[in-house]
C-alpha cells in the first residue's frame, strides 16, 4: 500500500493532484483489470494537521482532490490524443494508458468510479500522537500487513 500526506491546512490542491495522479496511473498500468481487487491494494491519503483551526475538513479535500484530478484527467488525455494521434478514450485496461480510470465516466474514489485500488482518506495529526492522532494510519499498516 501506499500512505500519502498532505498539509490540510495548506493544501496545494494542484500539486497533490497532480502526483496522485500519476501515482494511480502507475498502478492502473501495472495491474491489470483482472487482478484489481478491494483487497489487492490500498492507497490511503492522510490529511495531516487536522487538528489544527485553518485546517481543511477531510470531505472537502476528498471533494477538491477528485475535482482536480477529473480536469487533470481531462488535460492529459487532450494532450495525449493530439501528441502521438492517439484516442484519448483508450482502453484504460492498456498498459500503456496515459487517461486514468475508464473512459467516459467520471472519476470517483470507489474501484467501480475508475480508481485502480482502493483510495481512503483519513484526517490525523502527527504532533498529538498521545491522543491517537495516527490511529486511521495504524489501522490502514496493520490491515496492509
Amino acid at each position: 500500500g501506499i500512505i500519502f500526506v498532505l498539509d490540510s491546512t495548506r493544501p496545494n490542491m494542484a500539486e497533490c493532484a497532480d502526483l496522485l495522479y500519476d501515482v494511480l496511473l502507475q498502478i492502473q498500468r501495472t495491474r491489470p483489470a483482472s487482478v484489481r481487487t478491494k483487497a489487492s491494494f490500498r492507497v490511503l491519503i492522510c490529511c495531516n494537521k487536522s487538528d489544527m483551526k485553518l485546517a481543511k475538513n477531510e470531505k472537502r479535500i476528498q471533494l477538491q482532490l477528485k475535482t482536480e484530478l477529473n480536469r487533470l484527467r481531462g488535460t492529459r488525455g487532450a494532450i495525449e490524443s493530439t501528441d502521438n494521434g492517439v484516442s484519448a478514450s483508450r482502453s484504460a485496461d492498456s498498459n500503456n494508458a496515459s487517461v486514468l480510470g475508464k473512459p467516459g465516466v467520471p472519476l470517483d474514489w470507489s474501484m467501480d468510479g475508475g480508481m485502480p485500488c482502493e483510495v481512503s482518506f483519513v484526517s490525523c495529526s502527527c504532533l498529538y500522537d498521545n491522543n491517537d492522532g495516527l490511529k486511521g494510519v495504524r489501522d490502514f499498516i496493520e490491515g496492509v500487513c
